[in-house]
């Protein structure tokens, strides 16, 4: 089979779910991968061909409300600044629109019907010295009551300022939902509860999954399942166990035919180890891998080794002692701004997150894909056997931490022409 590009995004821990995920299946969607909104000389933009094809493709009118307190926010430069770029950036969507793009400027003034308006839609309102708010946001609407909005426009976001406006058209224009498929050994759909609880009815949805749920079309697939229907727009692997040839087969021919994968696999899952017994798909398998599929990417991972890091490790309480009720727990990571890649759309503005017993990932010697690291550890970090992490007192475990100078890579992306896992062809039939 002839390698082909496509995307993806292989991810170490089941928590990096929601944050990542929205992010990456929007710019993928979308074909923006970095804002491009140049201001030349003639004041005109130059958009994405991503941007003008969903422009072009708009079924119905759409409104854009630009709300900006243009008195309040005078005394602040750089917030004006922004505003008049991101004024003459709506301008220059609704000027490509053919007039599908209907543009209105609201000044929401202190204690005023617009004012009003603007905190009913959701937007955000920055606080001054003084007690006043400052609002810039946007809110998009279409005819047949659907909207979107933007509640700030924060200057960290401005070098996806494109991504967020185009992102925003894409989804309104949308009369379905994206189909999200969802293949784990975890009942992520009925929660930790196990069966009983589901027969019961008294299960409820993983929190992620049910979040995923608000903005796709969730469809949790069979664990057996020998093809990915066509309709899925991302196909989403959580914790996999056991999955047979046929299943394999089917997620590497749906990632070779340009599907986007989110991977998410664990050398220690927590949920795996929590979860309802009497659930067979409550997995029990506290490990994770994918390996023919991960060769095959160019993606290395070692299923049984932990990241332990002395400068992220969280503080946890381990007991009422007075004199020492809180340690340093080296596997229960603590990720800051600096761990983030700065330059990526899926991590520039992320802030912070917490992850448990997180795994590496590493570049394969000789894989024809790109790998880019999006979330690392610090250097004062090393790899530890998970059994030797899970028999080992919480006390004692950052003196068992010998930092060895590297950052690990937590979370990648992997891009670029891949090759198949099965080169003789699809697997013979059970």
């Amino acid at each position: 089979m002839k390698p082909i590009s496509r995307r993806l995004y292989a991810l170490s821990a089941l928590v990096l779910a929601v944050a990542i995920f929205v992010c990456v299946n929007i710019a993928a969607n979308l074909g923006i991968t970095t804002s491009r909104i140049d201001l030349t000389e003639t004041g005109q933009f130059t958009l994405s061909d991503g941007t003008r094809d969903i422009i072009a493709k708009l079924p119905e009118p759409i409104t854009l409300k630009f709300y900006y307190s243009k008195s309040t926010a005078a005394q602040f430069a750089p917030v004006q600044a922004y505003a008049t770029r991101v004024h003459d950036l709506l301008q220059e969507y609704a000027a490509l629109s053919g007039g599908k793009i209907v543009l209105q400027d609201v000044d929401p003034e202190p204690f005023s019907t617009a004012e009003d308006e603007a905190t009913a839609n959701g937007l955000t309102g920055a606080q001054t010295g003084s007690g006043d708010s400052v609002y810039f946001g946007l809110v998009a609407t279409n005819s047949i009551d659907g909207k979107e909005t933007i509640p700030y426009f924060a200057s960290d976001r401005e070098p996806y300022l494109e991504l967020d406006i185009s992102t925003l058209l894409y989804d309104l224009s949308q009369p379905h939902k994206n189909v999200l498929g969802v293949l784990s050994s975890l009942p992520l759909d009925s929660g930790g509860g196990g069966l009983q609880s589901e027969l019961s009815g008294a299960s409820q949805p993983n929190v992620i999954y049910a979040a995923l749920s608000q903005t796709y079309e969730t469809r949790m697939l069979d664990p057996a399942a020998n093809a990915i229907a066509p309709d899925v727009s991302v196909l989403m692997v959580v914790h996999p166990n056991n999955l047979g040839a046929a299943t394999l087969y089917a997620i590497d021919q749906f990632v070779l035919r340009g599907g986007r994968a989110l991977v998410f696999v664990d050398p220690n899952s927590q949920m795996a180890q929590a979860g309802g017994g009497m659930d067979p798909r409550a997995g029990g398998q506290p490990s994770s891998d994918l390996p023919r599929l991960f060769r095959a990417w160019g993606i290395g991972y070692t299923p049984d080794e932990v990241v332990a890091d002395r400068s992220l490790a969280r503080q946890v309480q381990i007991s009422n002692d007075p004199v020492s009720p809180v340690i340093s727990y080296p596997v229960w990571l603590h990720i800051t701004k600096a761990q983030f890649d700065p330059k990526d759309v899926v991590t520039a503005s992320m802030q912070s997150m917490n992850l448990a017993t997180t795994g590496a990932l590493y570049a394969l010697k000789g894989a024809t894909t790109s790998f880019v690291p999006l979330i690392r550890s610090s250097y004062e970090a090393a790899l530890m056997d998970a059994q030797t992490v899970t028999f080992t007192a919480p006390q004692n475990l950052l003196g068992a931490v010998r930092p060895t100078g590297v950052s690990f890579t937590l979370a990648a992306r992997i891009s670029g022409p891949a090759k198949t896992a099965f080169p003789s062809g699809p697997p013979a039939p059970m």
